[in-house]
């Protein structure tokens, strides 16, 4: 993985490369909107997140199915008036 300024003195950018960040990008293309996502591997590490749901992804570019995990983030609490 690589990061750092990408171009040139008229056209620069900061970015990062790399193959940890293509499956983040396929991983990432695998949400419906709103949801949130993220592997097993991710999941073990903050493993209290209440899952909706789990399913088994094929995605691009990665020999094993990856097991990814839907978040299930909680409703937002009424705004009070104010």
């Amino acid at each position: 993985m690589g990061v750092g300024n990408i171009g040139s003195e008229t056209r620069a950018k900061y970015g990062i490369v790399g193959a940890a960040v293509n499956v983040t990008h396929r991983i990432q293309a695998e949400a419906y909107g709103g949801e949130v996502i993220m592997s097993e591997a991710a999941y073990r590490l903050l493993s209290d997140l209440p899952v909706k749901r789990s399913f088994v992804a094929h995605l691009k570019g990665v020999h094993e199915p990856l097991t990814l995990q839907v978040i299930d983030r909680p409703a937002a609490a009424p705004q009070a008036a104010g």
